[in-house]
């Protein structure tokens, strides 16, 4: 019964799939593969009731068996493998609570997932570090989900589970469980160095713990989550209970982030946190958020951060205690320290009896590292670690730490506090340099010494934590580089370049010139002492350089090779002195000043005579001038002799004078007493030609200069042409002549008299201009009077001096004649200049002739306008005459007549426009077509096209008014019409076929719609976890059915909206496995790495079949025994993937050395530990046909067999009669059939029990 084979079945009589020959047994839910057994019956004689032949596709689904308890019996990877005891994932057991499923290794914690409503226990310890690199890096993946929630139990008995990696930080439900629900219970369960990352409901052991009991547990290492509700045990707690359990992970989320639990409407009862917590709100050291029943719940003050227990709701029943309190058991109200827990007084937190944690939590030293800050050379950084007792230090141990790349300790350096804080330290020395912060190791090193608690028999635990890096903490033990080629030294302004008194010396020191380059430089300073300044100046940061001056002041240095030295200190007070390699040359000592001085004066100059200096280094003097007494304008800079002449005076000036001496270097003497002297000089008269005049010009100044700048005086040799007036310098005009002016100085105190200077002065006359006006008359009139204009009259002249008449060129036909100057004069004073004019004799006008305008309206016919009353000898020409068109024209006529003026009529002829009109239906209806319907109307003439308000085509249904309208044209008045225009709604479907089949991973396609009005098709989809429309597109995303409906956008000109559905069915992708494991190993090889691979990339789950021979561990096989294994991959698919084909490759374990196929244990221990069991002969399952004899050292035969199988035969310390044999050595003989030859060999083995 609910059994099945696949195997090839041949033979000769009654040969079936499942049975051959069926007598009198019943067979219930058997089945066989009819295509690997190639067998059509399942039974080769007999009944076939209960006897079910499935093909191969159908043995690889659940449905196909019915009968078989896939809840507790079997299992099987849907569409990929075969139908497999539950038993064989585990390492015994049948699930049930009674024996539940034995978990040795980390591959069989993984597996509960595949029975999530079973029970587990541990039998070993779990290293669980290569979850890390499992699943593409997302390490393991937690055991229940919200859909298929953990619902058994797990018993720790006393094992833990280390190095369990769960990265999943998209994931909800993280931890060891996803999601425990009711009827199940995790009882000891210990989690350490886990590191648990999810995004929300995320515990280190459980991320929703829905109603379970979770009983003497906890978890250390780190848990995260970027989302709500996480905890360092369960990230969110139902109705489920907590009991004396505990967590010391530090614990990282934003809302509801406890270090016990995230959020809870259970009860949490003697139970306690220790990790460090971190959120956004509701946050506490023990619980997140509590909305149940907390009883004796504890959380560590120091090590949490957190001041509140509970982040939000009640915090009843919790208290929290500072590290020292942590560590004492009479601070723990309500734990059962006789059967539940247990203490180390003042050196561990609580821990669990049934499965203590070693070492114990809080039983490591707590470190102090050195505050944060940048360390400098010397600077000494003490690390202190507190044991929480006294202890007893010998030798020299050290603490390892990592400045930047290179290694290094701090050495020990006493106790203190009670002699339970040992104190660490370490000194910079010059090189050492650490940006990122110094690294510490996770341990002391004894380093041939040793530590040990003085009135605690225990041991002292070494690590204080994990190794890590004090990103505070800087070391800068490089001082900075300052090269003495970088340092400037400027400002000498003395002889060859010596430093004087009032030189300002700059000196720079560019810090980005080859060699320096320092970035961390904080201050700088320089020493002026060998110049006479001060030893210590600031310098400033221009940026690139920095820079410091000092003004050199007198005083006693007169000396060479003299330095500054400039000292640059960085930021973490390091400091480097270099002085300059200028070598300068400083002289601060002034000479005397000079005495003797005398001024002897000159034509605008002074010459200056003093006494030489006594000194021997008197380079030149300087000498001050100016109008003031003790002048400071230097007049000449570097006078090598005793002697100065100041040129270029203002003769009549005061002068003042003072000298100074300077010596070589520059330096300057006080001005010595000082003289005055006035110069005086010659002058000469400035007086320019005077240049023409004109009688009647206004009176106008002389102008004329002395050098002197005294007044110049003026006089006129003829008054009566022009005079001198009462000012002196004023010359008026009396009438036109000669005339001869003087310019004169008669000198001062301080100039001689200027020579005179004389001019002489012409005057023209004056020019009088005389215009004639131009004059006209009618033929046959007398002639007018000839008159003219004048001007130019100067000295209050009048008319009167004007005399004579104008005259014209003879002549009485009609024409133009000239007049002329005639007998006109205005005396000697002027000469006159004449204008000339015309007089014109003009025709006469013509009469009684006339030009009658007239009106018409527009015919399409020429219309034109006559002269009336012409004389016979008169002539006329029309312009703007003969028209068609409309409009009014000013049609002119022009007459000529001999002996007459041209006459020239104008008159108006007027074309009226004529009237328009539009014909058209009325009113016009058409059908909606998706077309633009247009409004048919004519006008009545071509000389304009209609316009259509608002216009004149329309495409959507509807009434609409619309006027026909044309403008006023040429010949046309404008005329408009109102028109009624109908479009009614129109029919539309839509044609949409079925749906080929897909396959999960196909491109995306066109569903194939069309519309009748050729619309673009909107497709919509009722699956999205199978398909979405993209860009108009089906897009396949999973596998499954899918309704995809296609319709038009809504459309009023239509009557209806069509859409139509289609089923597409997406079916999954095939997927296979690729499987490479060698087929022959040596039985020393250890590990041999499998690679196993899937198309779809999903994972790969590998089975062994023989244990004995070799196991699993991950992707590598652990090599045992001698024998054959067969190593099996499957791949149960997923909801877009077919189950792989399994694929299974057979490893053959041999021993190169050995002639013989077996290998025989030499101990046997049949005493219920699990271990030599029975006497274990290695390989001896391949060869069946074997013998095996046991006999004392009697050579009595206690035990023989044929089939030897480590099994169901073999040899457990019972003999062949039935009774235990006694302990000793026995031998044995062990026979094999090896290619149909028999093979043996002999031995002897102990057996104990």
């Amino acid at each position: 019964m609910s059994s099945y084979n696949t195997g090839e079945v041949s033979g000769t009589m009654f040969v079936g799939g499942l049975v051959g020959e069926h007598l009198t047994t019943f067979i219930t839910a058997s089945f066989w593969n009819t295509e690997t057994s190639k067998q059509g019956n399942g039974v080769g004689r007999g009944l076939q009731t209960g006897a079910s032949g499935l093909n191969d596709d159908e043995f690889k689904q659940k449905a196909s068996f019915g009968g078989f308890d896939f809840d507790k019996t079997w299992t099987i990877d849907e569409g990929t493998s075969y139908p497999y005891l539950q038993y064989q994932l585990f390492a015994g057991g049948d699930g049930t609570e009674g024996d539940p499923y034995r978990i040795e290794h980390v591959d069989q914690l993984q597996a509960m997932k595949k029975s999530p409503s079973s029970h587990f226990i541990l039998m070993a310890d779990i290293d669980a570090s290569a979850t890390a690199e499992w699943n593409d890096g997302a390490g393991f993946e937690p055991v229940g989900t919200d859909s298929n929630p953990f619902t058994g139990s797990l018993s720790g008995n006393g094992k833990k589970i280390r190095g369990l990696v769960v990265n999943r930080p998209d994931q909800n439900y993280a931890g060891l469980f996803g999601w425990i629900s009711p009827s199940g219970q995790l009882t000891g369960v210990a989690l350490e160095d886990a590191d648990i990352t999810g995004a929300f409901y995320v515990g280190g052991l459980v991320g929703v713990n829905y109603s379970q009991e979770i009983t003497t547990s906890y978890v250390t290492g780190e848990v995260s989550g970027s989302g709500d509700c996480v905890g360092g045990l369960v990230g969110f707690s139902g109705s489920g209970k907590i009991t004396a359990s505990y967590a010391t992970a530090n614990v990282l989320g934003s809302n509801q982030t406890g270090g016990l639990v995230g959020l809870t409407y259970g009860k949490i009862t003697a139970s306690y946190a220790t990790g460090e917590v971190s959120g956004s709100n509701q946050t506490g050291g023990l619980v997140g958020s509590n909305s149940g029943e907390i009883t004796s719940g504890y959380w560590n003050l120091d090590a949490s951060g957190q001041e509140r227990g509970v982040g939000d709701g009640p915090s009843d029943g919790t208290t929290g205690l500072n590290d020292a309190d942590f560590r004492q058991a009479a601070s723990f109200d309500g734990f059962d320290f006789v059967d539940t827990w247990m203490i180390t007084s003042s050196l561990s937190y609580p821990y669990l009896k049934n499965n203590p944690q070693s070492p114990s939590p809080g039983y490591a030293p707590m470190l102090t590292p050195p505050a944060d800050g940048t360390y400098k050379i010397g600077d000494e950084l003490r690390f202190t670690l507190d044991f929480h007792a006294p202890v007893a230090v010998t030798g020299e141990p050290v603490l390892p730490i990592m400045v930047g790349e290179t290694e290094r300790t701090a050495v020990y350096a006493g106790l203190s506090g009670n002699r339970q804080v040992a104190a660490f330290t370490y000194t910079v020395p010059e090189g050492d340099d650490d940006s990122d912060g110094v690294s510490i190791a996770a341990s002391i090193d004894l380093n041939g010494g040793s530590i040990a608690y003085v009135d605690v028999p225990d041991g002292v635990v070494l690590t204080h934590g994990t190794a890590r890096v004090l990103a505070g903490v800087l070391v800068d033990g490089v001082r900075p580089v300052v090269m003495d080629v970088n340092i400037g030294v400027s400002g000498a302004t003395g002889t060859d370049g010596a430093y004087k008194i009032g030189d300002v010396v700059t000196v720079t020191w560019d810090n980005t010139a080859a060699g320096d380059g320092n970035v961390d430089i904080e201050s700088v300073t320089v020493d002026f002492s060998e110049f006479g300044g001060k030893a210590v100046v600031e310098a400033t940061n221009g940026g690139d350089a920095w820079t410091a001056t000092y003004t050199i002041e007198a005083g006693n240095i007169d000396a060479s090779d003299l330095n500054v030295s400039v000292t640059a200190t960085d930021d973490a007070g390091n400091e480097t002195m270099t002085a300059d390699d200028t070598g300068a040359q400083v002289d601060n000592i002034a000479p005397s000043a000079p005495t003797g001085l005398e001024a002897t004066p000159g034509d605008t100059q002074n010459r200056l005579d003093w006494e030489v200096n006594s000194e021997m280094d008197i380079a030149s003097y300087r000498v001050y001038g100016g109008t003031e007494a003790d002048p400071t304008t230097l007049l000449a800079d570097a006078v090598a002799d005793n002697t100065y002449t100041h040129t270029g005076l203002t003769n009549g000036t005061m002068y003042y004078y003072r000298i100074s001496a300077v010596d070589a270097a520059g330096n300057e003497s006080a001005p010595g007493s000082d003289v005055s002297e006035i110069p005086k000089a010659q002058q000469t008269i400035a007086f320019e030609g005077l240049g023409g005049k004109v009688y009647g010009d206004n009176p106008f100044v002389l102008s004329a200069e002395a050098t002197s700048e005294l007044p110049v005086q003026f006089v006129s040799n003829n008054g009566e042409i022009a005079s001198i007036g009462d000012d002196g310098v004023t010359v008026t005009i009396h009438r036109a002549g000669t005339v001869k002016i003087t310019a004169s100085q008669a000198g001062g105190t301080a100039f001689e008299p200027a020579v005179d200077v004389k001019w002489e002065l012409v005057i023209d006359p004056a020019m009088l201009t005389v215009t004639a006006e131009a004059k006209t008359k009618a033929y046959g009139e007398e002639d007018p009077e000839l008159t003219y204009t004048y001007s130019g009259l100067a000295n209050g002249d009048t008319e009167s001096v004007i005399t004579g008449t104008l005259s014209r060129e003879p002549g009485e036909n009609a024409g133009t004649y000239a007049i002329t100057l005639g007998t006109l004069s205005a005396g000697s004073n002027y000469t006159i200049d004449h204008t000339g004019a015309n007089l014109t004799i003009t025709p006469a006008q013509q009469q009684a002739v006339t030009l009658l305008g007239q009106a018409v309206i527009y015919d399409g016919s020429r219309h034109s306008l006559s002269v009336q009353g012409l004389a016979t000898d008169a002539s006329v020409t029309y312009s703007n005459n003969n028209h068609t068109d409309a409009g009014t024209y000013e049609v002119s006529a022009t007459v000529i007549r001999p002996n007459y003026e041209p006459l020239t009529l104008t008159a108006a002829l007027t074309i009226e426009r004529a009237a328009a009109s539009i014909a058209g239906a009325e009113p016009q209806e058409y059908a909606y077509d998706g077309t633009e319907k247009v409004l048919d109307a004519t006008l009545n003439h071509g000389e304009a096209s209609l316009s259509y308000s608002p216009k004149r085509g329309y495409t959507d249904t509807g009434t609409y008014t619309i006027t026909a309208s044309a403008p006023q044209t040429r010949n046309y008045r404008s005329v408009s019409k109102v028109f009624t225009l109908r479009i009614v709604s129109s029919p539309r479907t839509l044609e949409f076929p079925p749906l080929r089949e897909k396959t999960y991973g196909d491109d995306d396609f066109d569903g194939g719609a069309i519309a009748s009005t050729r619309e673009q098709v909107i497709y919509t989809s009722n699956n999205s976890a199978v398909a979405v429309i993209v860009e108009g597109r089906i897009r396949i995303v999973g596998a499954g059915e899918v309704t995809i409906t296609a319709t038009v956008p809504e459309n009023g000109n239509y009557a209806e909206q069509p859409n139509v559905s289609r089923t597409l069915v997406v079916h999954k992708a095939p997927q296979t496995i690729t499987l490479s494991v060698p087929s022959e190993v040596s039985r020393d090889a250890g590990t041999i790495p499998i690679t196993a691979t899937t198309s779809s990339g999903l994972p790969v789950t590998l089975a062994v079949d023989n244990p004995e021979v070799a196991s699993l561990e991950g992707t590598r096989l652990l090599i045992h025994r001698l024998g054959t294994a067969r190593i099996t991959a499957t791949q149960a698919g997923d909801g877009n993937h077919e189950p792989a084909e399994p694929v299974t490759v057979t490893v053959r374990v041999i021993d190169p050395a050995s002639d013989f196929p077996i290998r025989v244990s030499k101990a046997v221990s049949p005493n219920g530990d699990g271990i030599n069991e029975y006497l274990i002969i290695e390989a001896v399952k391949d060869y069946p046909e074997n013998r095996v004899c046991i006999f004392n050292r009697n050579g009595t035969v206690v035990y023989e067999a044929l089939g030897y199988n480590n099994g169901s035969v073999a040899f457990r310390g019972v003999g062949t009669g039935q009774q235990r044999v006694p302990e000793g050595t026995y031998f044995y003989t062990a026979e094999v059939r090896v290619n149909g030859r028999w093979e043996y060999r002999t031995g002897w083995f102990v057996l104990r029990y």
